[in-house]
């Protein structure tokens, strides 16, 4: 069964408006169409106006991977395994096709204020929430998506179809399976941290406590800025020393976003960003691995993928969906 469910507002108000008149006799054969206003002619052009726009008022019901967890009293979202999004239009098709916006790293956080039927801060949504939105906002334009995909044995590039309402209903189903055994928290490998979004884990390698965060798209968003920035300063670079001296940090600006505090066996414990950030950037590689390992147990977020054969390798395996180029314009 699908995540989303449509209806427009003539289902939603339980209204007749937009139901078509039934044909009479006379006209069933006919190939001219009847001029509404001449059949009724106190109807108005702003009564057809409003009768065709009861059509277009679209709207979905969808669920999202949190249900309601994780997110403070008061909020939109909270305690609700779904929501409500407008199905994409032209408004939409515009904010992804300004490239201004792109240029600004502000075209996620206006559609998300576009599709929401809740008006919330696109910076307080979970970072799997806003995945399933825009996920679901893009079947409304095509269920379908064409891409490039690369094969997880043999790295190839080729060009694929994915499913996108098939990927979904899958991703939603293997998050089901993986929060029903959360093995972490049987085994003692985590617990909750004082917000309501932490959690706690011990280090392997320095024995260290760390809480961490779930990450929101505030976080996303200041992530996008910095990998943008880093971006056009490698472009901007004129020599190949240049470039090499720019640090690339993806992983580790991930990580300073995500520790909220550190705490020695002994007790003792940080939760100021520069000294946080300090120590990060020391991490052995093994705790490093671990946080990122502890945060895909916990996240409510959907793994997007399906099955492929390669045409090069002939082998079968779960593909990976990039979705993060589901609306970049060509």
């Amino acid at each position: 069964m699908s995540n989303i469910e449509t209806r427009n507002n003539s289902e939603r108000l339980g209204s007749n408006l937009g139901t078509p008149p039934e044909e009479s006799p006379e006209s069933s054969s006919s190939f001219i169409v009847p001029d509404p206003v001449a059949k009724n002619p106190a109807l108005s052009q702003l009564d057809i106006m409003n009768k065709m726009l009861s059509l277009t008022c679209m709207e979905e019901l969808i669920k999202i991977p949190s249900r309601g967890r994780f997110y403070p009293a008061g909020h939109p979202f909270a305690s609700r395994e779904d929501i409500y999004i407008n199905v994409m239009t032209s408004k939409e098709q515009d904010i992804l096709s300004s490239k201004v916006k792109w240029q600004e790293n502000k075209v996620f956080e206006s559609l998300l204020v576009s599709l929401l039927k809740d008006r919330v801060d696109p910076g307080t949504i979970l970072s799997g929430d806003r995945m399933a939105i825009f996920a679901a906002a893009r079947i409304t334009l095509k269920h379908t998506y064409e891409t490039n995909g690369m094969c997880p044995i043999c790295r190839t590039i080729t060009h694929q179809v994915f499913n996108l309402t098939e990927a979904l209903d899958a991703a939603f189903e293997e998050l089901r399976v993986k929060e029903e055994n959360m093995k972490p928290f049987e085994m003692g490998a985590i617990s909750k941290g004082g917000s309501i979004d932490t959690f706690i884990t011990e280090l392997p390698a320095t024995k260290m406590l760390a809480e961490f965060r779930l990450l929101y798209g505030i976080h996303e968003d200041m992530l996008m800025k910095k990998k943008a920035k880093t971006d056009a300063d490698i472009a901007r670079a004129k020599t190949a020393e240049e470039k090499s001296s720019i640090k690339e940090t993806d992983l580790t600006d991930i990580l300073k976003v995500m520790v909220v505090s550190l705490s020695l066996p002994s007790g003792e414990k940080t939760s100021e960003p520069g000294v946080l950030a300090k120590i990060i950037e020391r991490l052995p590689g093994r705790d490093t691995v671990y946080l990122q390992e502890m945060y895909k147990y916990v996240a409510p977020e959907l793994q997007l993928q399906e099955i492929k054969c390669c045409p090069k390798c002939l082998q079968s395996t779960h593909w990976g969906i990039p979705y993060t180029d589901f609306f970049r314009p060509s």
